[in-house]
């Protein structure tokens, strides 16, 4: 169904002759990205999404989880991320806010030091992840675009999912 959702809508966007860009992820995708961030807790983590692109939007085929290399890992993530063979897939890079005075998007530190064309912050004040926002690099600077999963609501987790992703991170670890 997000799919076809997804679908009208770029193709309304279109009739603007605007381009809008989205991403969608898997919900399997998600419960990692989730997993990882409240498991690292205090310290930020982050990691790389491999996509490919149809038309205007990133499809999320995998996720690679990536260690934090700071001196102080509770105020910046820093990873040693190696050459690979990705055959030619967008990539996204994700990493973590899990201060309350951090913000909910990109730092100017992260706008300066992230290398990658698209980058996604994973907001987790305390350790619980309450938010998501994407964006893109642009010639005119970063611009937010949508997020969608199976199990999504406008890019956006509610507290009812968040506790069901808990549940089945129990269930996601014994594997």
């Amino acid at each position: 169904m997000t799919v076809c959702l997804l679908s009208i809508l770029l193709s309304a966007n279109r009739l603007k002759n605007s381009i809008m860009l989205a991403l969608v992820i898997p919900w399997r995708v998600l419960k990692s990205i989730i997993y990882h961030v409240e498991k690292e807790y205090p310290k930020e983590c982050g990691g790389l999404l491999f996509c490919h692109k149809e038309f205007d939007v990133l499809y999320c085929e995998s996720v690679e989880h990536l260690t934090n290399l700071s001196d102080d890992p509770t105020r910046l993530f820093i990873a040693e991320i190696l050459e690979s063979d990705n055959f030619g897939r967008e990539i996204v890079f994700y990493h973590s806010h899990t201060s309350k005075s951090s913000p909910k998007g990109l730092t100017k530190v992260d706008k300066t030091r992230i290398l990658y064309p698209y980058a996604m912050i994973v907001y987790a004040p305390e350790g619980r992840v309450i938010d998501l926002c994407i964006f893109e690099k642009t010639p005119f600077g970063w611009k937010e675009f949508p997020i969608y999963s199976d199990n999504l609501i406008n890019g956006c987790l509610t507290r009812d999912q968040i506790e069901n992703i808990k549940k089945a991170n129990i269930a996601y670890s014994s594997k």
